[in-house]
Order: C-alpha cells, then sequence, then structure tokens
C-alpha cells in the first residue's frame, strides 16, 4: 500500500480507536500532511481495518522483533533479582510480596522489552524521522490506581497499557527523535455521577449479600467439609454435586448468578470477599509495614537497582517507575488484602481453600493461598490447561499448596524440578470424564474417498498477533495442497474479536473448502474429523481421546520449544506427529490423506499412549472428591 515518500513524522497506532484518532490528528495538523508522513500499523486486526477504509499504512510486522522469544527468558533472570534473599524484608504476615508480585512484574518487564525493541527497530528503519507521534491507550480503566479492583485485576495495568508510549519515549530520546503523544479525548463530565451511583449499587449489594448470607447461616445446618472457592461455578458444580453435606463459601460473586438457586441452597453457598470482615486492629500493623519498604525501596533506588539493559537501551527508568507504583500505590491495597484473608480465614475456617488458578497476574488467588498455607490450610488448584515446564515455564510458581494433575506425565516433570510428588497428586480431569462415554460412541469408521477432513482449533492468542496471522495462513497454503481437504477451524467461546477471526479466516482459507464453527459440542466436530490440527492446546489431548490422528503445529518460535518439549515422546510412540514449518504440515497431512491405514494406527497408539501417561478413565471427579475430603481431615489432623 502506498505511503508517503517523506517519513519526517511518522505515526503509530496499535488499537482499533487510533484510527478515528488518527483522523482527527492530521485534521487538526495540517503541517504534518504538508511536511509528510508515514502511518505504522501493528496489528493485523488494524490493518484489516486500515485497508477497509482505505487508509494508507506501513505493516507494523517488520518492525516486530525477531527475537521476541527471548524476553521472558530475560524478563525471567531480571526479576529474579526482585524476588532474591536480599529482599526478605518484603513481606507481611508471613506472605512473600515478592512472591506475590513476581508474576506482575515478570509479565511487565518482557511487555517492556519488545516494545522498547519494535520502537528501537522503527526508528532505525526510518533514520529520516523527526518526529514519532505516538496515540495513547484508548483501553485505560475510568477507576483510580488505589482501587482495590484495580489492585486485584493486575497491579500494573495502567503502566502496561502506557507501555507503548513509554518505551517510545525512551528510544526517541535516545536517538534523538521527538515524541509527541496526542491527547486522548476528555472523558464526559458524568464521570463523578457515574462513581456515585456505583458507590450505592455496591452498598446496596453488600447489604443485600449480607441478609442472604444470614438466612442461609440461620436456615440451614452447617457442612463438612467446608470449601472456600475462588473458582468459575463450571468447575465447582461437579464436586459440589458429590458433596451432599458439603458446605461452599464462595469468593467470586458474579459465580452466584450461574449457579441458580436451587444449588445456592443445596451447598449452603455464602459469599465471601477480603472485604467481609473488619480489619480496623490491624492498622498500624499496615502502617508500619507500608513505611518499611517505602524506606527500603527508596534505598533500593537511589543504590541497588540493577541497569536492565538490552542491547543498546537500559529499561532502569521504566523499571523505576513501575516499582515506585508497586510500592507506594499497589502495596498497600494488597496489605488489606492480606489482612481481609486471615480474617476470612479466622471467622470462617474452611477446611480447604480450592482455587482456579495460582499463577496469575490477578493478586487475590495468590494471596488466599499463601495466607492459607500460614494458617495451615490445604490449598488446592486444578489442572486446566497443558502445563509446560521446560525453560521459561512460570509452573514451578504455582502458590496453592497442592495442584491436581492430569496423569502420571505431569507428576513426573514436576518431580524432576526437584518438588515434591505428594504435593502434585493425580486427579485427572473431572472436564474430560464426559468424554470417555462419548469417544466410544462417537468413532467413525475410515471414509473410501480421497482427501480428508481437518478439525483445526484458532484464535490462538498472542503477543505479536502476526503469529495468529501466520498460523492461519501456513495453514491454509498447506492445505490447498492436499488435493480433496476441507477445514473446520473451531473458535474458542465468546463474542470478543469474534467478526475479526472470521473475517481473517475467510480471507486467508478463501481456496480452500472451509467452515468455522465456535459454539457447536466439541465432540460432534470430532466426529466428523478425520485428522486434527492443534497448537500447544488441551485440544491436543481432546483429539487423542477420542483417537483422532493429530498433528501438533506452530510456527512461533517459543510455542516450538513448548512442543517440542512436551510433545516429542508422543511423536517417537507414533500417536500424533509434529509439524514446525509448512512444508512439514503438508507432508504430514498428505501422509494421512492418502493412507488411510496410518491414521487407523496414529489413532490406535494414540490411545495406548494416552492411557500410559494420563488419568482420563472417566474417574477424575471420583478422585477429587477423595483428594478434597483426604485434606479436609488433614487439617484436623482426623484420618
Amino acid at each position: 500500500m502506498g505511503t508517503h515518500e517523506n517519513e519526517r513524522n511518522i505515526l503509530f497506532i496499535y488499537e482499533l480507536g487510533h484510527i478515528d484518532a488518527c483522523v482527527r490528528f492530521l485534521d487538526g495538523n495540517p503541517e504534518v500532511r504538508e511536511e509528510g508522513y508515514l502511518l505504522v500499523a501493528l496489528g493485523p486486526e488494524l490493518e484489516y481495518a486500515l485497508a477497509k477504509k482505505g487508509i494508507p499504512f506501513r505493516s507494523g510486522r517488520a518492525y516486530c522483533p525477531l527475537d521476541a522469544h527471548r524476553f521472558p527468558l530475560v524478563a525471567e533472570e531480571w526479576t529474579k533479582l526482585f524476588d532474591s534473599p536480599e529482599r526478605h524484608w518484603f513481606q507481611y504476615r508471613n506472605v512473600s510480596l515478592s512472591r506475590l508480585f513476581f508474576f506482575t512484574v515478570r509479565h511487565y518487564t518482557a511487555h517492556l522489552l519488545y516494545y522498547a525493541t519494535l520502537a528501537e527497530n522503527l526508528l532505525k528503519q526510518h533514520p529520516a524521522a523527526r518526529r514519532l507521534i505516538v496515540f495513547p491507550s484508548l483501553q485505560s480503566p475510568t477507576i483510580s490506581p488505589g482501587d482495590a479492583a484495580f489492585v486485584r485485576q493486575q497491579p500494573l495495568l495502567r503502566r502496561y497499557l502506557d507501555a507503548t508510549v513509554v518505551c517510545a519515549r525512551l528510544i526517541g530520546a535516545e536517538r534523538g527523535v521527538a515524541v509527541l503523544v496526542p491527547q486522548a479525548p476528555l472523558r464526559p463530565k458524568r464521570r463523578h455521577l457515574m462513581r456515585s451511583l456505583f458507590v450505592l449499587r455496591r452498598a446496596l449489594l453488600e447489604l443485600a449479600i449480607r441478609l442472604y448470607n444470614a438466612s442461609i447461616a440461620l436456615l440451614r445446618p452447617r457442612g463438612t467439609p467446608r470449601i472456600l472457592a475462588s473458582d468459575y461455578w463450571r468447575n465447582i458444580e461437579p464436586i459440589m454435586s458429590q458433596l451432599p453435606r458439603g458446605e461452599l463459601m464462595l469468593f467470586d460473586r458474579g459465580e452466584m448468578l450461574r449457579a441458580g438457586i436451587s444449588n445456592l441452597w443445596r451447598s449452603r453457598v455464602r459469599l465471601f470477599n477480603f472485604n467481609s470482615f473488619s480489619i480496623r486492629a490491624r492498622r498500624r500493623d499496615r502502617a508500619h509495614a507500608q513505611r518499611l519498604f517505602e524506606e527500603q525501596w527508596r534505598s533500593l533506588r537511589e543504590n541497588g537497582l540493577p541497569e536492565y539493559s538490552l542491547g543498546t537501551f537500559s529499561l532502569r527508568p521504566l523499571m523505576a517507575e513501575a516499582f515506585e507504583e508497586l510500592f507506594v500505590r499497589v502495596v498497600p491495597q494488597t496489605l488489606r488484602d492480606i489482612d481481609g484473608a486471615y480474617a476470612l480465614y479466622e471467622n470462617l475456617a474452611p477446611e480447604v481453600v480450592f482455587l482456579r488458578a495460582s499463577v496469575s497476574l490477578q493478586t487475590h488467588f495468590s494471596i488466599l493461598a499463601l495466607v492459607a498455607r500460614a494458617c495451615g490450610i490445604p490449598s488446592l488448584e486444578l489442572q486446566h490447561g497443558l502445563e509446560y515446564l521446560g525453560p521459561d515455564s512460570i509452573g514451578t510458581r504455582h502458590s496453592a499448596e497442592y495442584f491436581a494433575v492430569y496423569g502420571q506425565v505431569v507428576q513426573d516433570e514436576f518431580a524432576a524440578l526437584g518438588l515434591q510428588r505428594e504435593k502434585f497428586p493425580v486427579i485427572g480431569s473431572p472436564r474430560f470424564d464426559a468424554y470417555k462415554k462419548e469417544s466410544s460412541t462417537t468413532h467413525r469408521a475410515p471414509h473410501p474417498r480421497k482427501g480428508i477432513s481437518v478439525l483445526c482449533v484458532g484464535s490462538v492468542s498472542a503477543q505479536n498477533e502476526y503469529d495468529l496471522e501466520d498460523y492461519y495462513s501456513t495453514i491454509a497454503r498447506a492445505l490447498e495442497k492436499v488435493p480433496g481437504s476441507s477445514v473446520v477451524i473451531k473458535l474458542r467461546h465468546g463474542r470478543a474479536r469474534e467478526s475479526y477471526y472470521r473475517e481473517i479466516i475467510e480471507t486467508l482459507f478463501a481456496r480452500v473448502p472451509h467452515t468455522i464453527a465456535q459454539y457447536e459440542p466439541l465432540s460432534e466436530l470430532l466426529a466428523s474429523a478425520d485428522v486434527v490440527v492443534s497448537y500447544f492446546s488441551t485440544f491436543v489431548l481432546e483429539a487423542l481421546q477420542f483417537s483422532k490422528p493429530t498433528i501438533v503445529f506452530n510456527v512461533e518460535s517459543f510455542e516450538k520449544e513448548m512442543i517440542r518439549f512436551h510433545f516429542t515422546r508422543y511423536a517417537e510412540a507414533g500417536s500424533l506427529l509434529l509439524a514446525f514449518t509448512q512444508e512439514e504440515l503438508e507432508t504430514a497431512l498428505r501422509s494421512l490423506s492418502g493412507d488411510g491405514a496410518l491414521r487407523t494406527r496414529v489413532a490406535e497408539r494414540a490411545e495406548k499412549v494416552l492411557a500410559q501417561l494420563y488419568s482420563f478413565d472417566g474417574r477424575a471427579s471420583e478422585r477429587m472428591i477423595e483428594l478434597i475430603t483426604r485434606l479436609a481431615r488433614k487439617r484436623y489432623g482426623t484420618h
């Protein structure tokens, strides 16, 4: 697409809302048009939208770091300094805040490395640039940085959203290029009114919850085991349905609406959070800890903060700003949440704490787990996806005391890292229990026709969304060369960006017979497919349970490493195929398409390997109940 020859002004956009902001800016600054400019757009979704509007642009793909896969490794090493023994002072009531914020700092650091390198590549490739115009993120939340919801959701969220701007300013200053950040549109003045209405609505909700909790406590007898859970109701319900005498204390209030009245009554469900019980008695302790942390931070900032250098730039000033926000704005609310967790456990006396995740940007998961450890209460997390335990793995940082895993292979990988096997009990997957019956009734005999029907899992999540485009494009180009092939692309549930996914699929698979599926039952899709193609996902395990010949494929560097680390043993046993290039994918598809006997052999070996490595026998829910009951008894030393 054409661009102006003069590149003195470079406009950089990375969100859909920036298109209109860019047009407004150019209309209000005609001198930029006169001098000449280059519009750079980051991401295929944005580029599709610009192309529709007929706006000339340069693809941001040309500036994306080629070695971005190593940024998480660099961030891991840098963040270990934050979590070193020298930071032993950064703890409160036996809870290590270094451990609590490790993933947050690591995630943000990798994000900075990505955008700083991108900005450097951009200015390096356009040496004539004298001004870089970067638009601020339009996704900034309306809540203030000190609000509890903001802190718990993602402590450095504002910094994360501002990363593109601050990295552009950093690199621009080093290269002598002026950086202009146009002012974002002012928010409506009704914000204060909306804030007042929100506070009033929350107060009414708190009153309603207190009345509801009192009614359950009065009308329903106390149950056992007593479980405090922070998880989706769909994960909790299969467990509570088999514990008729159990009692549930639900941390995630929104899940109450999904549970239904009958389930709430049956499981004696009450609703609590960190604010449910008074923590005023601890006010002085929190103030003392906060003063200590700020003093230590000032000393660290002046004398001991690393350079955080990579290549030609240093992220030290940006990391200092992030730590400043962490210590001054985030930590005070975190201390209140820790006290709230202690008060929660002291008043409710749960026997088990059940968590959806314990390695997360959301701090409440780790706080619930770490305070439970300090109180001697077993905490439990159930494996919901494939675990990667190779280099750059975050799997070793689960905060829950117990992590119930899919099978022996996962337990072995944790044990190989020097972790205690008994902390990783083999359960299987309650979600997969139904597959045992479904897979036996949905098997389809090999068809006599040529070609194959392929089921492909889609909407891969990646920082660089060009990886998604490459993933789809490579599969489409490979299938074009396999006669008689067709494909069904399975999108994840949810309407977020659904129109974009559908558009990119329609464009890239234009020469391949294709169907887009999203809400159809997985068992039906697997039944009609001859072959499955997937990236590193539990979708692979689901396909193998339905005895489907499966190709695990990706073109992104780090995904390749994850696939090699975990799935090489499967490929060596002949239970699936691996592909890392278009040629390898095409070869695998051709071999499976032209050889029905090969498809049968791969499917049979998949069944054997799956039985050896995993406990997908339809009894995971039973084992989960046994584990919870045992942990509840362990809480009080009974058997």
